[in-house]
């Protein structure tokens, strides 16, 4: 039975999001036979091929894509609008079109609000004004990182250094392959001389407090993560990362605060969720990690680390309560006891009270000892 556009587009989807990029594009290719004009397939489609190193391919689908929007009566939405133009400069900026990108992202940022447009614009906006040998040294060295070839995009960055030693972008970019390649030493003054020369770039200090949290420098990494919210207060990694750092230093109120700060910017973020929801199962809440958790998953389904992280909360819920049966276990047993206590002694139920002067001060006996118990209780209860 031949699966319908619906299920195509979930599997596809899901298989994107895992980065399995083959089996996205054979189901984006199935799609697309059975319905050649589907925006959404032509949209999947082309970001397969963006991910993949075919701009021009994505460029191709995109642009009709987006010819056949303005054309649509009604028009589609403004996120529908953005999302398209986004993967458009994308598709430039690989293809090096950096104008041509700088332009498409920046109708994009006019439809929407996105913390990742504006970054890439702030990114484009410098790189445009660099001599044209080291845009494309810097556009070639993005590519060799993203493909796994650090090493190599290490050298191209040292390449552009040569050409242009104070370009931010080059700097940032040679700090992160440095980070990668785990030489901290030498990307942390790379990275502290690129927030100098661009202090408007939040990332920057994002990623200048990620290298302090590689080497357990949690409060000083916390600093800078301050510094890019402070830039930016919408940029989202910022929060999450200072959640990281402040868990790490086993401040969980504070870390909290800061992944509901991220969640308020984009409730749809799946890190922020699992992030919080795994803080929260430290914490005790297990009920209220289980929605976070469950909402990262069904925003991601992919997301490793968000269902590894339910797994252990659905085991701290079930040795929650084995603990909680045994607590409870232990007060019925004791009352058991006490209640057998007078069966042993065989005390008649109505036993004739005797008038001897003993008989009168056991029950005065009695009667403090009650009055002590009673009070003793009290005070535990407060």
């Amino acid at each position: 039975m031949a699966k319908s556009i619906a299920t195509l587009l979930k599997e596809a989807g899901q298989r994107l999001e895992k980065h399995d990029f083959g089996s996205a594009l054979g189901l984006y290719q199935q799609a697309m036979t059975v319905a050649p004009n589907n925006a959404a397939v032509g949209m999947g489609l082309a970001m397969v091929f963006n991910r993949t190193g075919k701009p021009a391919e994505a460029l191709e689908l995109l642009q009709r894509i987006w010819t056949a929007m303005a054309a649509a009566k009604p028009k589609p939405g403004a996120t529908q609008q953005a999302a398209v133009l986004a993967q458009i400069g994308l598709a430039h900026e690989q293809l090096g079109k950096l104008a041509d990108a700088l332009e498409s992202y920046r109708q994009a940022g006019r439809l929407v609000q996105s913390p990742e447009l504006e970054q890439r614009i702030k990114q484009l906006v410098r790189l445009v004004g660099s001599p044209a040998p080291v845009q494309q040294l810097i556009l070639t060295a993005r590519r060799l990182q993203a493909s796994g070839q650090t090493e190599e995009a290490g050298k191209t960055y040292q390449a552009a250094l040569k050409l242009q030693p104070d370009n931010a972008e080059v700097l940032h970019g040679l700090a992160l392959v440095l980070r990668a390649l785990k030489a901290p030493a030498e990307a942390l003054p790379l990275l502290q001389k690129a927030v100098i020369l661009a202090p408007d770039r939040a990332d920057y200090f994002n990623d200048l407090g990620l290298l302090f949290q590689d080497r357990s420098d949690f409060a000083k990494a916390v600093s800078f993560h301050k510094r890019a919210v402070k830039v930016d207060p919408n940029f989202i990694s910022g929060h999450i990362n200072m959640g990281v750092a402040y868990k790490r230093l086993g401040k969980m109120q504070e870390s909290e605060a800061a992944y509901r700060n991220a969640l308020k910017i984009d409730p749809l973020s799946p890190q922020a969720h699992n992030n919080l929801g795994n803080l929260l199962r430290a914490m005790g809440e297990l009920a209220e990690s289980g929605k976070h958790l469950r909402r990262a998953l069904q925003l991601s389904p992919g997301y490793a680390d968000a269902r590894a992280n339910l797994a252990a909360l659905s085991e701290a819920v079930a040795e929650a309560k084995k603990t909680k049966i045994a607590i409870v276990a232990k007060p019925a047993a004791a009352k058991k006891k006490i209640a057998d206590k007078p069966v042993t002694k065989k005390v008649p139920a109505k036993k004739p009270v005797v008038k001897k002067p003993m008989a009168k001060k056991q029950t005065a006996a009695t009667r403090i000892t009650k009055s002590a118990g009673t009070k003793s209780q009290s005070s535990a209860r407060r």
